[in-house]
């Protein structure tokens, strides 16, 4: 089993099922009581810190080569080409260019410049999905934006409505989601602590 130091780079899957790894680097050594060697790792770019359990070290931790990183990133490309072919099974979610401008807005704040979000937010994420599902609904721009969505395919106006629906429905639901997961998954470290 390699043997891995705090800040050294290493190869890493997210979980037992990936087929390649991702770039991270060791933030901790973690021995247990047989003293056998776990780690902490985060994830490159992503701010996402994972703690490798000593029977998983060999499965899910590689030793970083530029070579190996090229190989894993070229094999992914190809998957994710594959798997785009797909795109039929994936529910398409319409963002809006406000929204979008926001959410960008805030990830450069945090992960490019260290600044954190006020709180409590001028701009909740209810407010965005309330804003959201009212654009939807909206004749005008809602029409629109699911002409878009659903491209040169012809749709009757009973399947437009209902289509809003479903999209009114589905940002509420990613609302109900985001509210579970924001501690544990969508806050930078730094956030964590405000």
């Amino acid at each position: 089993v390699d043997v891995y130091e705090v800040n050294e780079a290493v190869m890493c899957k997210k979980d037992g099922s990936d087929a390649y790894g991702y770039l991270a680097k060791v933030l901790a050594v973690l021995p247990d009581k047989q003293g056998r060697v776990g780690y902490k790792i985060r994830f490159q770019g992503s701010g996402y810190d994972k703690e490798i359990e000593p029977d998983q070290v060999e499965e899910m931790l590689f030793k970083h080569r530029p070579e190996l990183e090229a190989e894993l990133k070229k094999a992914a490309k190809k998957e994710e080409d594959e798997e785009g072919d797909d795109d039929e099974d994936l529910m398409k979610v319409i963002v809006p260019e406000k929204l979008l401008a926001l959410l960008v807005g805030d990830k450069e704040r945090v992960s490019e410049k260290g600044r954190l979000v006020k709180l409590p937010a001028r701009v909740t994420v209810d407010d965005i999905i309330k804003e959201y599902g009212e654009a939807v609904m909206s004749r005008a721009y809602g029409d629109e934006l699911l002409a878009d969505y659903l491209g040169s395919r012809r749709i009757e106006r009973r399947d437009l409505i209902a289509n809003k629906r479903d999209n009114v429905e589905t940002s509420k639901t990613i609302g109900q989601y985001f509210n579970i997961l924001l501690g544990s998954q969508l806050l930078y470290a730094t956030e964590r602590e405000q």
